[in-house]
């Protein structure tokens, strides 16, 4: 059986090496039509609950952002990940794997 595009991105994206911090938890993924109405993709990062906000600022989160985009293209995935640094507690229902 083939997987899905949005398995086969859950897969690659599971088997990161990140930094150890921010403590990354999860990573979720779910598909998305862009404003130009192309295919995308959202990225969920899930941070720990216990993590404090000072982790959450550009300077320490724009490594984990450059390591997923870097990753997709390199595995020829050039739908656009539109990346989103939460906590557990911030996650919608729908949101949550």
């Amino acid at each position: 059986m083939m997987r899905s595009r949005n398995e086969q991105i859950q897969e690659l994206l599971a088997r990161l090496e990140l930094p150890k911090r921010p403590t990354v938890v999860d990573i979720t993924v779910t598909e998305d039509v862009d404003s130009l109405g192309e295919e995308a993709r959202r990225v969920f990062v899930v941070l720990d609950e216990n993590e404090p906000d000072e982790m959450r600022r550009w300077r320490e989160v724009a490594p984990i952002r450059r390591i997923i985009h870097k990753n997709l293209v390199d595995q020829g995935i050039r739908l656009w990940p539109y990346v989103r640094f939460v906590k557990p507690s911030e996650l919608s229902a729908k949101e949550k794997p």
